[in-house]
This record gives structure tokens, sequence and C-alpha cells, in this order.
């Protein structure tokens, strides 16, 4: 029976023939210059005060690489497929100009999201996609605006919650246009979102104008054995049987600030 990083080098060489597998169990991709490393899920015994660390080899300096956890492998493998074959360019490319961006409804933003996004569906206030026709391509939800204050200054900040792409597909543009969707309609002073940095480093949104302001802390997370949802550790009580540990590397913050006349 083949190893995880085994399955993903085929999965990868299905399509693109020079994939290889490092002796240190890195997935490389040497055209792009990716990398891929595999991470077997923790035993709750794990010492966590002393969380994993990742070496990464001196030969991928300069590399662009990607942590792959166990559970989201299992668990939702066609998003996961999804995302390591955009790496190579294996997905249907269509322009933004080919689309409309429209107001969408909880439900089909939820059920959207759900079966194309890593972290699935949360509640939003707004929510937006991209149609070719009647067919949604792509989606984004915004949270509800708040006053903030800045160097002296109020205005309304709002938070870029989900975002993505159907699965085998990539709206070219599609991101900066649903974000100017909803700048028409709201008026931003600014938008601020969240990137995991255990796949990106967010250079799609310092492209679309925003700014790394911070990092947050990595954690500790368990994967529920019910639902197979990731879950922050109780505080003082014990993990549910069979609960397993990743360490969550954390996200980047990003903010984009929008001038007014």
């Amino acid at each position: 029976m083949a190893s995880a990083p085994e399955e993903i080098l085929q999965l990868f060489r299905q399509h693109y023939p020079p994939a290889k597998l490092s002796p240190e169990g890195w997935i490389l991709l040497p055209k792009p210059q990716v990398a891929v490393v595999y991470q077997p899920l923790l035993s709750p015994a794990t010492d966590l005060n002393r969380p994993p660390v990742i070496q990464i080899p001196e030969y991928l300096q300069g590399w662009s690489t990607r942590q792959l956890w166990e559970d989201h492998w299992l668990y939702k493998q066609p998003i996961v497929q999804s995302r390591l074959l955009s790496l190579i360019g294996y997905t249907e490319r269509v322009h933004g100009r080919q689309t409309e961006a429209r107001r969408i409804d909880q439900p089909s933003a939820k059920d959207f999201l759900d079966q194309n996004h890593i972290l699935g569906g949360t509640k939003a206030k707004f929510k937006y996609g991209l149609f070719r026709g009647e067919e949604l391509l792509a989606a984004a939800t915004f949270s509800a605006g708040r006053t903030m204050t800045e160097a002296g200054r109020e205005g309304r900040s709002y938070e870029l919650i989900r975002t993505c792409n159907r699965l085998g597909t990539t709206v070219v543009g599609g991101v900066s246009k649903l974000i100017k969707a909803f700048v028409r309609e709201h008026q931003p002073d600014d938008i601020m979102t969240y990137v995991t940095r255990d796949w990106s480093e967010g250079g799609m949104y310092e492209a679309l104008g925003f700014e790394r302001i911070a990092n947050t802390d990595p954690q500790w997370l368990y994967v529920d054995p019910e639902t197979q949802q990731r879950r922050f550790l109780p505080r003082g009580e014990d993990l549910p049987t069979g609960a397993l540990l990743c360490w969550y590397p954390g996200n980047a913050k990003f903010v984009k600030r929008f001038e007014k006349p």
C-alpha cells in the first residue's frame, strides 16, 4: 500500500512527470519550484511544550513550500487535490471578464464553500459570487462593518472572511473582481483578511494592494474523531478519545486601505 506522500506524487505525475520525492520525503515540483511536505497527525501524548519544527533542506532555499496535514488529505481530499494540481497549472482558467459578480444568499454561499474551501463555510454578512451564465465559479464572503479608529481617524472596516474558486477552476482576476463588487456597494475604509501560513504567504493579496501587518501565533489544534473537524485544545479538559493533534503555524494578517475623495 502506497504511503500518502507516494499517493500525492502519483497524483502530480499523472499531469507533471518531473515531480519527484526527495530523500527527506518532500514532494518536489521543479519547474514552479514548489515543495510540498506531508505532515502526519500527532499523538495526544505529544509534549505540547515542544512543537514540531519543519526542517527545510538547504537545497530548497528559495523554493515556495506547502504543508499538507494528514487530516486534510484524508477528509478533504477533493479540495486538496484541486489545490495541489493548481500548483502545476492543471486547472480550467476562466478570465474574470467572462464572469458577472452578483450577490448570493447564505445557503448558496455555505454550500459552495463547504464543497470548495478547505475550511468550509461560515456565517457572513455579505456574500458575492462570480457567475458564468448561471454557473457559480467563485465566491467571497465579508463581515459586517465595524467602526475603527486609526491615527485619530474613524473608518469602517470589514473582513474578507472566505474566498475560493470552484474545484478544478481558476478565475483569473476573480478575487479582485469580487472585492471591487463589494467596494462599490459598501465603500469601506479598509478590508482586512487572514491567510493560512501553512499554504501561502499571501503574495496574491500583496499584488492586490494589501499590506501584511501581522502574524498570528502558532497554536495546537486537535482533530475531532467524530466530525473530522479541527478544534481548539480544551483548557483543563481531556481530549476526546481518538483525537489527534496538529500544529497550526498561524495566519498572516493583511489589510487594504481605500482613499476616499
